[in-house]
């Protein structure tokens, strides 16, 4: 709203032939199949499980985590019979062309993660820092952005940036910061490199169309 209403005010109350375009293609897709419905049934009630686990679920099953509700729900699809195919609603080939590399990087970066808190290693370095107590705000942070835009040279960005925020938390702490202000500047300095990266791509592309 603030982008499109104050910031950046639309001066086109609509786009000529839009709403055709819109109406046409929903009329191509037709209503919702035996299998679309099933799919977001389950899709729904594995959200709601997600929203009320911590308000009752665990009442009835404890023990039960985001994790094991998702678990549940992907399993599910794969015993569910269809209807417009043979087999089940969702099968193994289908399965093989989720992003498994992108899973596996977030996965190991959020363990990574838990590894450096539940090891006590953050508490560790922060003890290190303790002649750093003086420094000023904004040499901390450039600090803090160099270091991550280094790293991520060498390593995965969504790797680097889930292992070093809870350090940066000690960090702050032990300077008597607040871990918001290192903690986005650690996310800056992960995915500013990213950001200038397809800015720069994209320019090039608008110059060969130009040209």
């Amino acid at each position: 709203m603030y982008l499109t209403k104050l910031a950046f005010p639309m001066k086109l109350k609509g786009i000529p032939g839009g709403r055709e375009i819109i109406k046409k293609d929903l009329k191509a897709l037709g209503g919702m199949c035996y299998e679309e419905k099933v799919v977001t049934a389950v899709f729904t009630l594995t959200a709601l499980a997600w929203v009320t686990r911590s308000f009752f679920l665990n009442d009835f099953i404890p023990g039960l985590d985001d994790a094991l509700i998702a678990v549940i729900g992907g399993v599910v699809l794969f015993l569910i019979p269809a209807k417009n195919k043979t087999g089940t609603i969702m099968d193994w080939n289908t399965a093989l062309k989720l992003p498994w590399g992108i899973l596996w990087l977030f996965g190991g970066g959020l363990a990574l993660a838990s590894g450096i808190m539940t090891s006590g290693l953050d508490v560790w370095i922060g003890s290190l820092l303790g002649a750093f107590e003086n420094m000023p705000t904004i040499i901390a942070i450039a600090l803090i952005i160099a270091m991550m835009t280094i790293l991520t040279e060498f390593t995965s960005n969504t790797a680097t940036a889930t292992m070093a925020y809870p350090i940066v938390a000690v960090v702050a702490t032990t300077l008597g910061m607040n871990p918001i202000i290192l903690m986005v500047a650690a996310n800056m300095g992960a995915t500013l490199l990213i950001c200038s990266l397809l800015l720069h791509h994209q320019m090039q592309l608008s110059l060969v169309q130009a040209m």
